[in-house]
């Protein structure tokens, strides 16, 4: 009597959604380093303290000067807004508004092991490389997954009764086709589970190094 076994699920339809996927977070043009954000330097003009919201209204030369306004100092058309530290400009409306991330608690994240889910990423707005973090490691897991469970099916002997084999008259024996598509599964698992270490490293080296989050704000 045959034995039966439920057939593997195709990998059809996530390999085209892991597809979509990657093509949508990689749809933005790259910019900066290697695809991570650059740190923007805008100068925003000033006459008042009060203008450069988390920042001093400093001269050309960058000295202050009192004087006997009661809403602080008053510079000509040189003057430019000059942000306290941990504050960034990226809007000319609004200067040194956009608070820095913290260096240190990224590191955390980093030493804590985080980063290898993408949260290192997802923190300092990089999108696009936390999706392909979580992405690669959900296929890298999904194919081991699978070539395990080919494997087991193989070695028990209960590989799936074809009977359409079975009327041409070869026995239905499926193990040398569930051997191929082990063989193929295993070596798809190694690809993946490489691109996802490369990618996460690389982040890792990348926030280490260029601490700069989505908006150009580095961290402090």
């Amino acid at each position: 009597m045959p034995s039966f076994a439920p057939r593997p699920p195709p990998l059809g339809g996530a390999a085209a959604l892991i597809a979509l996927v990657l093509a949508a977070s990689l749809a933005r043009p790259a910019r900066g380093l290697a695809g991570f954000p650059d740190a923007v330097g805008i100068q925003v003009p000033c006459k008042f303290d009060y203008e450069c919201n988390n920042g001093v209204c400093r001269n050309g030369t960058g000295a202050t000067q009192m004087g006997p306004w009661p809403w602080g100092r008053l510079y000509g058309p040189w003057g430019w807004c000059d942000c306290m530290s941990g504050w960034a400009t990226v809007n000319t409306t609004a200067p040194c508004d956009a608070q820095a991330h913290s260096y240190q608690e990224l590191m955390l994240v980093t030493y804590l092991g985080l980063g290898a889910f993408g949260v290192e990423a997802f923190q300092l707005g990089w999108v696009r490389w936390g999706v392909a973090i979580v992405v690669l490691f959900l296929v890298s897991l999904l194919l081991c997954a699978r070539g395990r469970y080919l494997e087991a099916v193989r070695k028990s002997g209960l590989a799936t009764y074809d009977y359409g084999s079975q009327l041409l008259g070869d026995g239905g024996d499926n193990n040398n086709d569930l051997q191929a598509q082990e063989d193929l599964v295993t070596c798809c698992g190694c690809v993946f589970w490489v691109a996802y270490a490369l990618v996460t490293l690389a982040v890792a080296v990348v926030a280490t190094v260029h601490c700069v989050d989505a908006r150009g704000v580095r961290c402090v």
